[in-house]
């Protein structure tokens, strides 16, 4: 008689930890599906806010690559327009006078006028 109490505290245990154990892994199951949904929408969240931000990223190197174009033409429109207003060729002569004159001065001094001359001795003898 005592064997049967025993095996039927065994039997009863047995059936009531499979039945905890069912309603707890269903339980898991759910909140994991759950998670599992909230964690696919922050993954396309993230995902959708990565794209735009290259995308936008892309725009605005885009336009600081146009807008680089435009200044490099325009100063290089600029350029050649005031190059043709100056007078270049003063320019021209004012540089071979100056090496006429540099040459003189080489022939009547025999030296270069960038020449370095020897430091004067200030020392107290």
């Amino acid at each position: 008689m005592v064997w049967k109490y025993i095996l039927m505290s065994f039997i009863c245990g047995i059936t009531i930890g499979i039945i905890i154990m069912w309603f707890k892994k269903r339980n898991i199951t759910q909140k994991q599906s759950f998670h599992n949904q909230d964690n696919k929408h922050n993954y396309n969240e993230r995902e959708n806010k990565l794209i735009n931000h290259f995308i936008n990223t892309a725009d605005l190197l885009n336009d600081i690559t146009q807008c680089h174009c435009k200044f490099y033409k325009y100063m290089s429109e600029s350029a050649q327009n005031l190059l043709k207003n100056h007078n270049v060729k003063k320019d021209l002569l004012n540089k071979e006078i100056l090496s006429k004159k540099i040459n003189n001065d080489i022939k009547n001094n025999n030296k270069t006028p960038f020449e370095k001359t020897q430091p004067r001795d200030y020392s107290e003898r």
